[in-house]
């Protein structure tokens, strides 16, 4: 290398450590609200998660404890449990409404058991349109979103599209054992 290129080579060196000088604490300040807001929304999803998974456990709860919920209770569990004594059409209209006034954590899962209930008297593409946002890899009631889609398609003799989101729940590392059993017994009776 002879001296020429090694001052050249100097210049562009002293000019990027000044370049730095001028412009790092930017490109550093950017950085850190950028691993912030990642930290952030990873935080506020893991937080989310546990809200409803506490919800569904006191739905739960409340819904296997049937003498220990009065009719006039105000819990939003109750009122839960006490939709799910009545016939499907009553039942439907106090999860849909349910869906409307219960606190946020409440509301998808009010949504589920509303198409549940009122099932048999949706059509098709409104029942997809209301499961849409559920249709999701990371959605928490996907699984039940998944189960009612599969009846869909089962409802109108789509018997591959029915085979796709039973696999998919029986796939899926979250799915209650519950709910993967009902996929993996209608999957066989599908195959049969």
């Amino acid at each position: 290398m002879d001296a020429f290129e090694q001052v050249n080579e100097e210049i562009r060196q002293q000019q990027r450590i000044d370049w730095l000088k001028k412009n790092g604490w930017p490109i550093a300040l950017i950085a850190a609200i950028l691993v912030a807001l990642v930290l952030g929304w990873r935080g506020w999803q893991a937080w989310e998660t546990s809200q409803m998974e506490k919800a569904t456990d006191l739905l739960l709860g409340a819904m296997n404890q049937e003498a220990a919920l009065p009719n006039d209770d105000p819990s939003i569990a109750a009122a839960f449990y006490r939709a799910s004594q009545q016939e499907p059409a009553q039942a439907a209209r106090l999860y849909q409404d349910l869906a409307q006034t219960a606190p946020p954590i409440w509301r998808e899962f009010a949504m589920i058991a509303y198409l549940t209930a009122d099932f048999d008297n949706l059509d098709g593409a409104a029942l997809r349109g209301q499961l849409a946002a559920f249709d999701t890899p990371t959605h928490p009631w996907r699984g039940l979103a998944w189960e009612l889609l599969a009846a869909d398609a089962l409802r109108h003799t789509e018997i591959s599209r029915a085979r796709n989101y039973l696999t998919r729940i029986i796939e899926d590392e979250a799915s209650p054992s519950d709910l993967r059993g009902r996929a993996e017994r209608a999957l066989t009776t599908l195959s049969e």
